[in-house]
């Protein structure tokens, strides 16, 4: 009985121990960046005072033509709504340094970053004009936290 009750505390303790390390890892990229991996700035990544939506994409993405359908529905909706945003198309596969450093694994994938360069949201694979609208409406995009 002893065992059984060791192995479901360990279970726990390891379960408990990933869902922490994820929620530190996800919390860490709401953070102001200034610097991504690789020496990259952040300023030089974006081309607008704006928030911007990093879009990685390439040639043979069978997914990127209904991820470039979904970012344009999600930017008529936010127009709309009185918002406005950036888009930086990136080719994850001639930009390796930048793609690396946002930690690009598959495309397509979009990377929300706030005019004052924090990183509000990493989507990896199709993301919904749903998110990324619901993403864009997250009050840190407003807020300065410098």
């Amino acid at each position: 009985m002893s065992t059984v009750v060791e192995r479901l505390l360990f279970t726990v303790a390891v379960a408990g121990t990933f869902a922490a390390g994820a929620a530190a890892f996800v919390s860490g990229y709401r953070r102001k960046v200034d610097t991504l991996l690789g020496g990259i700035q952040i300023k030089d990544v974006l081309d607008s005072t704006l928030p911007t939506l990093i879009y990685f994409w390439s040639a043979n993405c069978a997914q990127c033509q209904p991820q470039e359908r979904q970012i344009e529905k999600a930017r008529r909706e936010l127009s709309q709504a009185g918002k406005s945003f950036a888009i930086r198309k990136v080719d994850a596969l001639a930009e390796t340094k930048l793609a690396k450093s946002l930690h690009v694994m598959t495309v397509p994938m979009t990377v929300l970053v706030s005019a004052d360069g924090r990183i509000i949201a990493w989507n990896p694979g199709l993301a919904r004009s749903e998110t990324i609208v619901e993403q864009f409406k997250d009050e840190s995009l407003s807020t300065d936290s410098r």
